[in-house]
């Protein structure tokens, strides 16, 4: 059934108070409030002027059509007798500038109804322009306190069920780029121009409040590669972060990441984070996927990897390795290994047997089992045993005299001189 509306009348009739058609009556027309006299028109264009007043014909009728403008009206009989005045007298094109008016008021928006397609609640075109303007629409919005440029709000808090996996996002952006396609494509860009001295500012933050027992991500970055090629030509990056400056940086305050831990809650207790950064399979999965290098340095770096941290191991490694270091291809020119003086390295994960370098009293690498020194192999080229010598090459217990087969040589060759018990004493050596 078709919309239907009442016709207004398409001409004005007048009467008399003898309640016949006013025939030959005059009808004036004033600016509303005032006796200055506003022209009407004879048809829609308006062009054609009436007379003011205007005559009306012989059945009482005369065609009248208004501007925007407020009227007065004043009926008078033909000899100028006042029958009535009726006072602010709009017609349709005023009406719609008045409605016109009023919408474009501070408060317009909030006379038109809108019921969003996604929770069905009836609200106003206001209060979903007041996210677009970073005011809240609700007092007990989390973000109540936050005034952005864009405030777009998805109130998925009566959401109940649903598909495991389907995505409903608060704002989806996607670029299709075409296959012959050479400009850069970029979907979303956030980019703040700072000139601020203080404060925190930031082209592109995002948080995951946890306020339940599902899990949450603050930032997910993932590439996917469709084309199932292997060997690829071209880079497919996850996540690429660059830092670009010139000069110096003595104050180490340039970071290309910077993963940070803190409390939850002020006042809370402190956070214990497993990982600061985990590399590994899509869910631990290892049929999914291997790396070939965990992570690579390439480039010149002052220092590849630095541990300035405290806690019990400063690097550890587990697992199942056919080498736990490999430094078999790096080129050093003072040391390949270099660890800080009197700091120990230890062979079994018991840390019994150890191995350190100290300055103090003999100067030289020393050799401790269980927290006892063993032997010092000292800077100045001596080696001093912490207990009893024990020889395993067997000895001949030949007897004979000197100069015959089995028996040591008359004349001896040299003397080793050994310290026992802080004695030196000389044991003599032959030739053989």
């Amino acid at each position: 059934m078709p919309s239907v509306s009442l016709s207004p009348a398409p001409k004005l009739q007048f009467f008399g108070t003898d309640g016949n058609p006013l025939v030959g009556g005059k009808l004036y027309t004033y600016a509303a409030g005032t006796t200055t006299p506003l022209t009407t028109y004879f048809d829609s264009t308006g062009t054609a002027a009436n007379t003011n007043p205007i005559i009306l014909d012989t059945r009482g009728e005369a065609n009248v059509w208004l501007d925007s403008s407020a009227y007065k009206f004043v009926l008078r009989t033909s000899s100028d007798t006042l029958i009535w005045t009726v006072d602010n007298i709009t017609g349709v094109e005023a009406l719609e500038a008045y409605i016109l008016g009023l919408l474009a008021a501070p408060n317009g928006a909030s006379l038109i109804g809108y019921t969003p397609t996604d929770s069905g609640g009836v609200t106003t075109v206001n209060a979903r322009l007041q996210l677009l303007d970073g005011v809240s629409p609700t007092t007990t919005a989390l973000d109540a306190s936050a005034k952005a440029s864009v405030n777009a709000l998805r109130d998925a808090s009566g959401v109940s069920g649903g598909t495991v996996g389907y995505v409903n996002p608060n704002i989806w952006a996607r670029t299709i780029t075409g296959a012959a396609e050479t400009s850069f494509e970029w979907t979303i860009v956030g980019i703040v121009d700072n000139y601020a001295a203080a404060g925190e500012n930031v082209a592109l933050y995002g948080q995951g409040n946890k306020r339940s027992t599902g899990p949450t991500w603050g930032i997910v970055s993932e590439a996917r590669d469709f084309t199932s090629v292997a060997n690829p030509t071209a880079g497919l990056i996850g996540l690429e972060v660059g830092i670009f400056a010139n000069g110096t940086d003595t104050a180490l305050n340039r970071v290309a990441i910077d993963v940070s831990v803190g409390k939850g809650v002020a006042g809370g207790t402190i956070n214990t984070t497993s990982n600061g950064l985990r590399i590994a399979p899509t869910n631990l999965d290892l049929t999914q996927g291997q790396l070939t290098n965990g992570i690579t340095l390439q480039g010149n770096m002052v220092v590849g990897v630095q541990v300035s941290s405290s806690g019990i191991w400063g690097i550890q490694l587990s697992g199942t390795h056919t080498v736990g270091i490999d430094l078999g291809t790096a080129t050093t020119s003072t040391s390949a290994i270099r660890i800080k003086e009197g700091a120990n390295i230890a062979f079994d994960v018991g840390s019994l047997a150890r191995l350190r370098h100290e300055t103090t009293g003999q100067p030289g690498l020393v050799y401790s089992y269980n927290g006892v020194d063993k032997v010092l192999f000292s800077d100045a080229g001596n080696v001093i045993l912490g207990s009893t010598i024990s020889w395993t090459s067997a000895f001949s217990s030949t007897s004979a005299t000197a100069g015959t087969n089995g028996a040591p040589p008359a004349q001896v060759t040299g003397y080793l001189t050994v310290n026992i018990n802080g004695v030196d004493v000389k044991l003599p050596y032959y030739s053989v």
